[in-house]
């Protein structure tokens, strides 16, 4: 049997649960003082105080019935123990009142050990200059100035700002109460304050000075050296308002300097009314500052006129919170929610420059590169360097235009803006690469036709010499040849009554020439036009289509059917040029990604088929053009050697061209009607 875990008697043993050990169901039964005591909205309200055990403090959350529990009353409390939100609580515990009790004195920490986390609903007393008075939650809250820090305070009893809480301002004070954290979900504090039960846990150490007998102090004589100064407490200022943001800024102007003032005032100025401001000197990032400004309108007046600058002379220990006027170059002007951010350039500096808007949709922005003048407060930016010869100079810096003010545009920027000027070398960029790239493919393809046709000329040349050599061996020792031999035949019939012996040798004489005769033809029948060299007509056609798409993404297919056979060279050499122009043609107009070439040897006839996935073409329309002789010079060719030529084309659908040699119903011409390519052949046949 699982024994029960032994009920905790302390605070402190609670508090030191770790927030595993939180979790495992201890509980806790526990008697103390109530601290504070609150209840926090809701329906019904959730009722807080902040116990306190004589060693350690602890914040207890009960949602039963009304308690109304008081300052320095005894309770107890038992329940289960939770990890919390920050540090162990109970969860749903019973509360038992039990009379009156003591508090326990006071902790007397720092602000670092506050902020820590360690105090943390422990009774503590503090002592600082009150800086403002407003409401939080509800609640009466003060804001305290200790060490430096601000320290928020909430009294639970006070449920609005009386008179007697705003005379609390600029008074030095002892406040006792419970330290209260403010954490996020990952249970990580973010803020400390403090909560105190009413006015009885403030004690006045040293009350405010009168406003009316406070001396004004020139703004340039802020946090200087003062051996009878006042640390942390107010002083009063007078000035010209220059710029105004009701609730959260305000800038003024003496004769000495411009100021910021931090405020949560709502009255609105105008630019040239004169104010009292009470307020709290703090640093700033190059001048003196004010928090917790308090304003009251003395009069109206003119408009300051603004100090007219340039970059080089922007130095923020003159210049830092007035108005000032400058000229830039405007890069861009948004929009961002209720605010206007322009970017602009003055020299080498870039800058911002805001402005509050009403109402964004009336918003419409200056065009870009222009020459702008723009009036406003100047603000340092960024981190500060002392030069010797200018002093103290900013990196860059900030101008906050009035709502009432305007950017005054000076020149609208030229056509050519450097956007334009980007665009168009963009497109320039862009021609040239694409020419180049033109340039280059149209010198590759020229390199290509040149070879081929220099490889067609010299086939051509070759085949002129091999039909001339033909010709002369033809006119001279064929016809030599054949003239003996006819001379002979007709000798013979003169020897028929010859002795045998003259006719054995006049027979043997006859067979010389004849066979000399036969062996000449031969000859001639060798030097014939040559087209296909070596190779059989499938072989030629490959490598034909195969030279014509090299170096190029064309696809080129080709093939064959039925028993090759050989053909007289002119048909060959017809079929091979045709194929080669057909290829061609589609290579240079029609832009095709694939072209097939089919040879079929069928019975009585030879098929060949080139096709192409081109941009096709109207036959009939391209025929009448001038300057086309390709599909003319095919027609041309396919006469000659007898056969049909077919090509079927549409715009878009691609090209097919058909030759059929030898089929029904086309009578081939005469070899002795062909061209000079088969002439040393035929004038021998």
């Amino acid at each position: 049997m699982e024994v029960a875990p032994e009920t905790i008697r302390s605070i402190r043993e609670v508090r030191n649960l770790s927030a595993a050990e939180a979790q495992s169901g201890r509980r806790a039964d526990v008697e103390g003082v109530v601290m504070v005591f609150d209840l926090v909205d809701g329906n019904p309200p959730n009722q807080v105080f902040f116990l306190h055990d004589a060693e350690e403090g602890i914040y207890v959350n009960f949602h039963g019935p009304p308690l109304n529990l008081h300052s320095g009353e005894k309770v107890r409390v038992a329940g289960p123990i939770g990890p919390g939100l920050f540090a162990p609580e109970f969860l749903d515990p019973v509360i038992t009142p039990m009379g009156s009790g003591a508090l326990p004195p006071p902790l007397c920490p720092s602000y670092e050990e506050l902020a820590s986390g360690r105090d943390d609903c422990q009774y503590v007393e503090v002592q600082g200059i009150v800086r403002d008075v407003g409401m939080n939650a509800h609640r009466l809250s003060i804001q305290l100035g200790i060490g430096g820090a601000r320290l928020a305070v909430s009294v639970a009893e006070e449920p609005q700002v009386t008179q007697k809480a705003i005379k609390l301002v600029d008074a030095r004070v002892r406040v006792c109460g419970a330290v209260r954290t403010f954490f996020n979900g990952q249970r990580q504090m973010i803020d400390v304050g403090l909560y105190c039960a009413g006015f009885d846990s403030i004690e006045i150490l040293e009350p405010a000075a009168a406003e009316a007998q406070m001396p004004v102090t020139p703004v340039k004589d802020l946090l200087t050296y003062a051996r009878d100064a006042h640390p942390g407490h107010r002083v009063k200022v007078q000035g010209v308002v220059t710029y105004q943001e009701p609730g959260s800024l305000l800038f003024i102007k003496d004769d000495t300097r411009g100021l910021m003032v931090k405020t949560a005032a709502q009255e609105l100025l105008s630019p040239g009314d004169r104010v009292e401001v009470l307020g709290f000197p703090m640093f700033g990032i190059s001048t003196p500052m004010m928090e917790d400004g308090v304003c009251r309108r003395l009069g109206s007046g003119t408009p300051l006129r603004p100090i007219s600058i340039t970059a080089n002379e922007q130095n923020p220990a003159k210049l830092e919170a007035d108005l000032v006027s400058l000229k830039a170059r405007l890069l861009e002007d948004t929009c961002q929610g209720h605010q206007r951010v322009l970017w602009m350039q003055a020299g080498s500096t870039l800058f911002q420059a805001m402005q509050p808007l009403g109402d964004p949709a009336n918003f419409r922005p200056l065009r870009s590169e222009s020459e702008v003048i723009v009036t406003g407060i100047y603000l340092a930016h960024g981190p500060l360097q002392y030069l010797r010869d200018t002093g103290w100079m900013a990196s860059s810096f900030q101008i906050l235009v009035p709502s009432s003010g305007e950017v005054r545009v000076l020149h609208l920027p030229p056509w050519w803006t450097t956007p334009r000027i980007m665009a168009l070398l963009g497109i320039v960029a862009a021609c040239f690469i694409a020419t180049a790239g033109w340039v280059l493919s149209l010198r590759r393809r020229v390199r290509q036709q040149t070879e081929l046709i220099r490889h067609q000329v010299q086939e051509q040349a070759v085949l002129q010499e091999r039909n001339r050599i033909a010709r002369e061996f033809h006119d001279t020792f064929a016809q030599g040849f054949a003239a003996t031999a006819f001379q002979l035949e007709a000798l013979g019939d003169e020897l028929a009554g010859a002795s045998d012996k003259a006719r054995s040798y006049f027979t043997m004489a006859l067979t010389m020439v004849r066979h000399s005769l036969a062996e000449a033809r031969r000859a001639v029948a060798g030097l014939r036009a040559e087209t296909l060299g070596t190779r059989d007509l499938p072989h030629a056609l490959r490598a034909a289509g195969d030279l014509i798409v090299a170096n190029s993404k064309v696809v080129f297919e080709f093939n064959h059917s039925g028993a090759v056979r050989t053909l007289p060279p002119a048909r060959e050499s017809n079929l091979l040029r045709i194929a080669q122009e057909a290829v061609t043609n589609a290579m240079r107009h029609a832009h095709p990604h694939r072209i097939a070439m089919e040879l079929r040897y069928e019975t009585d006839s030879i098929r060949l088929r080139v096709s192409d996935d081109g941009s096709g073409f109207v036959p009939g329309a391209v025929r009448d053009q001038s300057g086309h002789f390709g599909l003319r010079g095919m027609e041309e060719r396919a006469r000659q050697i007898g056969a049909e030529l077919r090509v079927e084309s549409s715009a878009g659908s691609g090209t097919t061209v058909t030759i059929v040699l030898g089929a029904s119903g086309v009578s081939p011409l005469p070899e002795a009607a062909l061209a000079s390519v088969n002439e040393g052949r035929d004038i021998l046949s």
